[in-house]
């Protein structure tokens, strides 16, 4: 019996640290969005041009550090989903193992698409910018 509630408190602690996680994509992606209107504004402003060069460089490298944030955090999801997994079938369980289907699109695809579009943007003002993109 002892056994048996340590697992289930594992089982426990392995859904509380993936609702923990996902919660963090989110809180995160507030901070990512926040960051790159305010990059955006500074771009879109009419001031001095090294300002303005400086704010889509500034904005490429802050996509790409928040896109490394959030390939981190799915990677702790997904550890975390299947520590559940496998826990389930000790404990006969089936939250996790009876989900029937996938998502049309997971939520970690879903931010892939996100930073990979707003990284071409930031790619292409940079460019525009510096006179090299047509």
């Amino acid at each position: 019996m002892a056994n048996e509630e340590r697992l289930l408190e594992q089982y426990k602690e392995a859904n509380a640290q993936a609702r923990h996680y996902s919660n963090l994509r989110f809180a995160s992606l507030t901070v990512f969005l926040a960051i790159t209107f305010g990059l955006l504004t500074v771009v879109c402003k009419d001031t001095f041009q090294w300002l303005r060069i400086g704010a889509a460089l500034s904005g490429l490298i802050v996509t790409i550090v928040f896109w490394l944030i959030e390939a981190g955090i799915n990677t702790y999801i997904d550890h975390f989903h299947s520590c559940a997994r496998s826990l389930e079938g000790q404990l006969r369980l089936d939250m996790w193992c009876a989900l029937q289907g996938k998502a049309l699109v997971r939520a970690h695809t879903t931010m892939r698409i996100l930073f990979l579009v707003v990284l071409v943007f930031w790619a292409y003002a940079a460019c525009k910018m510096l006179g090299r993109c047509p």
